[in-house]
């Protein structure tokens, strides 16, 4: 079967890199950002060099230190913390779209 639309092995890594924030990781760029591009970061209590979702921001932007994600999550209000299928953050911006699910929960226990 001839594809639809033919595209190279090199064109479509470049473009699941780039659509994933990993085609090149950018210095500068607020760890923030790379929250809302991703919609979440699950958090992972395991950690053998570094937890897990450390290594998830640093590799979108090599500026990134784990003090940025304290700061994120504790101080600038930026993001929240909820379990989704497991412990994640979610940028502010979604915080609205869970408050149905947070008013049940608080109705079940």
């Amino acid at each position: 079967m001839k594809a639809l639309f033919p595209v190279s092995n090199q064109s479509a890594r470049r473009s699941l890199l780039h659509a994933t924030g990993l085609g090149i990781a950018n210095s500068r760029r607020p760890v923030v950002d790379i929250v809302k591009d991703l919609g979440l970061v699950q958090l992972d209590s395991i950690q053998i060099v570094s937890r897990a979702h450390h290594h998830i921001l640093w590799s979108r932007s090599l500026s990134y230190r784990e003090k940025d994600f304290d700061k994120m999550l504790e101080r600038d209000g930026s993001v929240f913390e909820h379990f989704t299928h497991d412990a994640s953050i979610l940028p502010m911006e979604m915080y609205p779209h869970w408050r149905r699910q947070f008013a049940r929960r608080r109705r079940e226990f």
